[in-house]
């Protein structure tokens, strides 16, 4: 849940009186501050009790007098918690699983330690390097956000998933306090399925609905499964927003929930006039750039909630990547199969035909050709076939200049370090692992939070409350993903209590049909063109591509830069806010 954040400054050691530390939860004593962002929970029944008396940050203090930098394995839930012992000028920090509640970090000039829920408040204290890193301009065009552990201030960082930090009064360390564990044996599926609905409506519980409280509902397997067990524990209200352009609309499967679970329905259907006004307002909210167009519904939704009188929303992130819900992990078991080929045919026969003049006849499909280039592409990188910036290469985006300050491997290096980091072979859950950090933590949860900070509305996550992550732990990947099948045995123990409508639809997404409005909403296009020549001035890109994105955008013709459009234009508007005069190197 996003509350209002926390922000302390650690003086050195021999200006102790300058030390401060403030959150929606702080306790203080002779020698330890404390604060807390969240509801932690405490393995410990004696702490869970203290929590629930004296608060959070009182409950931390205990802690770390009875177990010291080991209090994290006592720790579960979503929260972010700073302990700054004064005397020893030293710190501890830590986000939860999913960064559910963000923490950014730098040592200034006067080696003071400086925390913060936000990166740009981190950014603005005097002592911190806060130019922009040319290499979190390439990482966010690659990304079309920035992803953890850097930000886009040159020396300020920010915590990724399950992470403790120790700060000795000079350096930062980082450690992941956390990693899935894996059983020896796989349970049943009827174990499974008797275990989930009770786990998901303990969830919801957890979050601690109210009168004033709601749900998002898009109409997919996550939001209806939340919609339907708030429905168990109150009359639920829930708040869904619809495009008019075909096949982007999922209003009609929210209308199907919505009647299922009997809740309060709130519609609302946002227009191309809307995102040219709610654009540079989206951008400046960010601490960060941040070039998801989900973003733009998101916010809509909140604010519908907010005008209903509801200022706590829950939400459905999670459920694809906890369980197997993504058209890419069905993809990529289909290109495993290819390495399964001995490599001496692959490489002396078969991929050598296919770029033959032979592989062009009427007989061997294109597709087949396409089918052998991903194929043949190694994990996790085979996953970005199709991403702009490494389809196009960075050379031909990006000016001379820029790409000499930037190393253009770093978006591989930070992806393939996380594929690899569980103690699993299997590219299911390798995927979904990788999916926690860069889809959830940097992504999805970076947006819901804002858009929902920014409209006045709490927001809590019960998908991803950490028994039901244990649970999908225990579900092998083969149940995950049943050959193609997506989520198989999530469905299977959903029957019966969502809508088989919900339950057979193809997976959809909450996308913007920013490329068809642009060709018909003359602000939308104002706001474009302003914005990427705007940018074009600052140097990062070849003038010639720049040229190239904007002859398409006057045509008409820009849907093959659509996305990459979008990221440089909330790219634009967020430098144009907070660093209005940067250029590239």
């Amino acid at each position: 849940m996003n509350d209002s954040g926390i922000f302390g400054r650690l003086a050195p050691r021999d200006a102790p009186s300058q030390s401060e530390l403030t959150g929606p939860s702080v306790a203080r004593s002779e020698q330890l501050m404390a604060a807390v962002a969240g509801k932690p929970r405490w393995t410990d029944s004696a702490l869970q009790a203290e929590a629930g008396q004296a608060g959070p940050a009182a409950a931390l203090l205990s802690a770390y007098r009875r177990y010291g930098d080991s209090l994290l394995a006592k720790i579960s839930g979503h929260f972010a918690i700073v302990l700054f012992d004064i005397e020893a000028g030293k710190a501890l920090f830590a986000t939860d699983r999913f960064v559910t509640h963000p923490i950014a970090y730098s040592v200034d000039s006067s080696t003071a330690l400086l925390v913060a829920s936000r990166a740009d408040t981190v950014a603005r204290q005097p002592g911190v390097n806060a130019a922009i890193s040319p290499q979190s301009i390439f990482n966010y065009t690659f990304f079309h956000m920035v992803p953890s552990p850097g930000t886009v201030y040159a020396g300020v960082a920010k915590l990724e998933p399950a992470t403790t930090a120790r700060f000795d009064g000079r350096n930062v360390r980082t450690q992941r306090y956390w990693m899935p564990r894996y059983p020896e044996r796989w349970p049943s599926e009827a174990e499974i399925i008797e275990r989930m609905q009770p786990i998901l409506l303990r969830a919801v519980e957890a979050a601690e609905p109210g009168d004033a409280s709601g749900a998002f509902l898009s109409g997919g397997l996550d939001s209806s499964t939340v919609v339907g067990m708030l429905a168990k524990v109150q009359p639920a209200k829930t708040f869904s927003i619809g495009f008019s352009e075909e096949g982007y609309d999922e209003m009609e499967y929210a209308r199907t929930s919505a009647r299922h679970f009997k809740t309060e329905p709130n519609e609302y259907y946002v227009q191309p006039a809307d995102v040219a006004v709610a654009v540079p307002r989206i951008a400046a909210a960010y601490d960060e750039p941040f070039g998801n167009s989900s973003a733009v519904p998101t916010m809509f939704c909140a604010r519908l909630a907010a005008q209903s009188g509801v200022t706590h929303l829950l939400a459905g992130d999670g459920g694809d990547e906890l369980f197997g819900g993504n058209e890419r992990y069905a993809r990529q078991k289909v290109f495993e199969r290819y390495s399964m080929i001995p490599q001496p045919l692959r490489k002396l026969l078969l991929e050598p035909l296919l770029r033959s003049p032979f592989g062009a006849l009427p007989g061997i499909p294109g597709k087949m050709r396409s089918y052998a280039e991903q194929a043949s592409v190694g994990m996790p990188m085979r996953l970005f076939t199709y991403n702009f910036v490494q389809h196009q290469g960075p050379a031909q985006i990006f000016s001379p200049s820029f790409l000499e300050a930037v190393s253009v491997t770093e978006p591989e290096r930070l992806q393939t370090a996380e594929y690899q980091a569980p103690a699993t072979t299997d590219i299911v859950d390798r995927m979904l692992y990788m999916d926690w950090k860069f889809v959830l933590a940097d992504n999805d949860l970076r947006k819901v939070n804002t858009m929902c900070s920014l409209e006045g509305v709490k927001v809590s996550y019960p998908m991803l409350d950490d028994e039901l992550l244990e649970l999908s732990l225990l579900v092998s990947p083969e149940l995950k993903v049943h050959g193609t099948e997506l989520r198989y045995l999530y469905k299977r123990a959903m029957r019966g209590f969502l809508p088989d409508r919900i339950l057979t639809k193809t997976k959809h997404g909450f996308g913007l049909p920013f490329g068809q409005w642009l060709k018909k909403s003359p602000p939308l296009q104002e706001l474009v063109n302003d914005s990427l020549a705007s940018f074009a001035n600052r140097g990062f890109v070849r003038r010639e591509f720049s040229d190239q994105i904007i002859a398409a955008h006057r045509s008409g013709q820009a849907n093959f830069y659509g996305t990459f459009i979008w990221v440089l234009v909330l790219l634009e508007q967020w430098l144009a806010v907070h660093a209005p005069a940067t250029r590239a190197p």
